[in-house]
């Protein structure tokens, strides 16, 4: 439904987009791997997530993949009243190197 058409059958009312979730299945995924991002938005005219991956449902999930990088997802939800939302979370791939493993040497050792 158009959102000027929801101003004028409910006059005043605002429907701003409701967040509910955006979270990441791992935060910190190792080497050139993927993980899963997960979001789930209320009360939405449209829904996108910047990184190339663009116009998606209100609900739903994505796979993602990197290698020794991190990128923030930015999320941004345009509410039935013309209101944006946003929410972001940042995705860390480590070059293959556990994150947790202590540095023990004076050149490139780890304790794992």
């Amino acid at each position: 439904m158009d959102p000027n058409t929801l101003k004028m059958v409910f006059g005043a009312a605002t429907f701003p987009p409701v967040l509910i979730t955006f979270s990441a299945a791992n935060y910190y995924p190792a080497g050139n791997t993927s993980t899963t991002i997960q979001w789930t938005v209320e009360n939405s005219a449209s829904v996108s997530i910047d990184q190339g991956i663009g116009t998606v449902a209100s609900s739903g999930s994505a796979s993602v993949s990197g290698n020794a990088v991190t990128r923030t997802y930015i999320l941004t939800a345009l509410g039935l009243d013309g209101q944006t939302s946003t929410s972001s979370i940042t995705v860390a791939w480590s070059s293959g190197v556990d994150p947790n493993c202590p540095y023990i040497g004076t050149r490139w050792e780890w304790a794992c």
